[in-house]
């Protein structure tokens, strides 16, 4: 995969701006998402890429709906099987969530993943929200590979490192 503007974004790992992220989620990363469906308008997409241009995750963001402007919602975060477990996924979220807070923007994520969210409820990067460990409760769409669901969902904001920076070094 090419990129055009490559930032480094973990020991052999790079990241970039997806151009065309429907296409990409659709053909690359769509399979290994529990979500089945094409992403929303207006999404903005991050693609990473191993030191062979290899696809390794992909993750999404969209604002947020609601009467609070400037926030932006997590959308899609899918990292390939291969590339799993070598924290892909938590520097990837991490870096668009500093994308945002960089434009004065708000990032929150919502996941049901155990191992992100338990990580992210030990992060001093990332803040539970009121709804972190409540069942998502019942969904049934024709758009989503996600049947009927009480699972516990971690919901989080992102604070970023200067307020970590900050709390820790709070007496």
């Amino acid at each position: 995969m090419t990129m055009i503007n490559p930032t480094n974004l973990l020991d052999g790992f790079f990241v970039d701006i997806c151009r065309w992220p429907n296409q990409v989620y659709q053909l690359l990363f769509e399979e290994h998402h529990y979500l089945g469906g094409p992403l929303a308008k207006g999404t903005y997409a991050w693609v990473v890429t191993d030191s062979n241009g290899r696809p390794a995750g992909f993750d999404a963001s969209l604002p947020a709906r609601g009467r609070i402007l400037n926030r932006w919602r997590e959308h899609r975060l899918v990292v390939l099987p291969e590339f799993r477990r070598q924290g892909v996924g938590r520097a990837l979220s991490e870096y668009v969530g500093d994308y945002h807070l960089g434009r004065g923007q708000s990032f929150s994520s919502t996941t049901e993943s155990a191992a992100m969210g338990d990580y992210r409820d030990r992060s001093p990067l990332w803040k539970p929200t009121r709804w972190n460990h409540k069942a998502r409760g019942s969904t049934s769409s024709s758009s989503s590979r996600q049947a009927v669901r009480d699972v516990p969902r971690y919901c989080h904001l992102y604070v970023g490192r200067a307020h970590a920076t900050r709390s820790l070094a709070a007496p």
